[in-house]
C-alpha cells in the first residue's frame, strides 16, 4: 500500500484539499472572529466503496473523481450556511456528527458559530466564525486549530468531464450546509460522508443521488493498476510538497542563526568597550596613587588656583567677586572651576558659554585670560594663593587677548 507523505493511505489529497483559517481578530469582549475558506472549486477525490448507488461503470474502481464547482456556490446555498455551528472534533469517528437540535451542544462539541453573511472570492466560498468557547479561542491564537472542515448535504450527478486539465465522474450541487468543524493543522482534506438520502435513478449514464458530505480525512482501497498509479503520483506531489516546506523551515532557522550571531557581535563589542573603561579607570587609579602624580597634580591645583586670582584680579570687578568666587568654591572639578570662570568673563565681554563649548575650548579659553591677566598683573602679587606658581604659557607676547581666546574656543560641531 502506497502512503503519503503524512502517513495516510495513498488517493487522500494529503495537502491540496485543506481549508486553512484566513486570519482571526478578539473583540472588546474576548470572543474571537476568524475567517475561513469553507469550499474551494475543484477536483477531489471519494472513496468508490463509500458512495452507494453507483453505476456500473463505475463499479470496481477504488476511488471517485468528484467536481465541486464555484458557480454551486449560490446566495440559496449560502444562505443555509448562516447561524450554523461551528463544532470541534473529540471522537474522530464521529468527527461529522450532523448536527440537529436534539445533539446541537452534545459534549460541548459547539464552540461558535458562523457570523454575518458568507461571500465568494474567486474560486472559494468563505465566512466568518464567531468562537465563543474559551479553549477554543486559546487553540486557534496557539495555532493547534487551523483548519477547517465543512458538513453539508448536496446533489452528485454522475457523468463524466474534465476541469482544469483533471477528469472527474461526478458533479456536485445544491449544497446545503449544516455545521463547520475546526480541526488541527493538516487534518481537513475533501471526503465523503457517505450518508446517502434517496435511491439512484434508473439511468444509468447520468443520475443524481442525495448525500452527505464532509471534506475529513479518509482511507482507499485501490482495486485496480491504475488507480494505484494514481496514489502513487499524489503521495510524490505530497512528498515534494513537504520538501519545499522543509527547505523553507531550514531558511528561515539559518536566517535566525544569522540574526543571532549579529546580536552575539554586538554584545561582544559592547563588552570589548566595558572592559577598556575598565582598564582607563585602572589606570587613572593607579595614577592617582603614584607618588609622582601626586606631586604633578598637587602643582597642577596650586597653578590653577593662581591662574583664577590673577583672572579675578584683573578681568573681575571688585563687587562681583565675592558672588563668583562662592560659585568657583562650590564646583567639585577643576573642569567646572574653570568654566564657572571662563563664563563670567565671556558673558560681560556678550559672548555665552552654553552647552556646546568643550572641555577643550573652555580649557583654550582659561588659558588665554589666564595669559592676558598675568600680562597685566606683571610681578604684582595676587590678593589670594601666596606661594603659587604663576600659570606657565608659550608664546607670552599674545597680542589681543580677547581675540587670542576666540581664536582657542573650540565649539562642538566647528571643523
Amino acid at each position: 500500500m502506497v502512503r503519503a507523505a503524512n502517513g495516510l493511505e495513498a488517493g487522500v489529497k494529503a495537502f491540496r484539499n485543506r481549508q486553512r483559517i484566513a486570519n482571526w481578530r478578539e473583540d472588546e469582549n474576548g470572543l474571537l472572529t476568524v475567517t475561513v475558506c469553507v469550499l474551494k472549486e475543484g477536483v477531489y477525490p471519494y472513496g468508490a466503496d463509500e458512495c452507494e448507488g453507483l453505476p456500473d461503470t463505475l463499479a470496481g474502481r477504488g476511488t471517485v473523481m468528484e467536481f465541486i464547482p464555484a458557480a454551486e456556490f449560490t446566495p440559496e446555498a449560502m444562505k443555509t450556511l448562516e447561524g450554523k455551528p461551528a463544532t470541534i472534533m473529540t471522537d474522530e469517528e464521529d468527527a461529522h456528527e450532523w448536527r440537529t437540535p436534539d445533539n446541537a451542544m452534545k459534549d460541548g462539541l459547539t464552540v461558535g458559530a458562523v457570523a454575518g453573511t458568507p461571500w465568494v472570492e474567486g474560486d472559494e466560498l468563505r465566512c466568518d466564525l464567531l468562537i465563543s468557547d474559551r479553549d477554543a479561542i486559546e487553540a486557534v491564537k496557539r495555532g493547534e486549530l487551523a483548519e477547517v472542515s465543512a458538513g453539508y448535504e448536496g446533489e452528485i450527478t454522475y457523468g463524466d468531464g474534465t476541469f482544469s486539465g483533471e477528469t472527474y465522474q461526478a458533479r456536485q450541487s445544491d449544497f446545503r450546509f449544516n455545521h463547520i468543524l475546526l480541526l488541527p493543522s493538516g487534518a481537513a482534506r475533501l471526503g465523503p460522508d457517505t450518508r446517502i438520502i434517496n435511491k439512484r435513478t434508473t439511468d444509468m449514464a447520468e443520475y443524481t443521488v442525495k448525500q452527505h458530505f464532509k471534506n475529513g480525512a479518509r482511507t482507499f482501497r485501490f482495486t485496480n493498476e491504475a488507480d494505484k498509479e494514481e496514489a502513487e503520483r499524489m503521495a510524490n506531489e505530497a512528498a515534494e510538497e513537504a520538501k519545499v516546506s522543509s527547505a523553507e523551515e531550514v531558511e528561515n532557522a539559518m536566517k535566525r542563526c544569522n540574526e543571532l550571531k549579529e546580536e552575539i557581535d554586538v554584545k561582544n563589542a559592547e563588552l570589548e568597550e566595558a572592559k577598556q573603561v575598565i582598564v582607563d579607570y585602572k589606570e587613572q587609579i593607579d595614577k592617582l596613587l603614584d607618588p609622582e602624580s601626586q606631586e604633578q597634580l598637587a602643582a597642577e591645583l596650586l597653578d590653577q588656583a593662581a591662574a583664577e586670582e590673577e583672572i579675578m584680579e584683573s578681568e573681575v570687578d571688585e563687587s562681583e567677586r565675592d558672588e563668583l568666587e562662592n560659585r568657583v568654591k562650590n564646583c567639585k572639578l577643576r573642569a567646572g572651576r574653570r568654566k564657572a570662570i571662563v563664563a563670567h568673563v565671556m558673558n560681560k565681554r556678550g559672548v555665552a558659554v552654553d552647552d556646546n563649548w568643550t572641555d577643550e575650548g573652555i580649557g583654550a579659553a582659561f588659558a588665554v585670560l589666564a595669559a592676558s591677566a598675568k600680562a597685566k598683573i606683571g610681578n604684582r602679587k595676587p590678593r589670594k594663593a601666596p606661594g603659587s606658581e604663576p600659570v606657565k604659557v608659550k608664546n607670552a607676547n599674545i597680542g589681543d587677548p580677547f581675540a587670542r581666546m576666540m581664536a582657542f574656543k573650540n565649539r562642538k560641531g566647528d571643523k
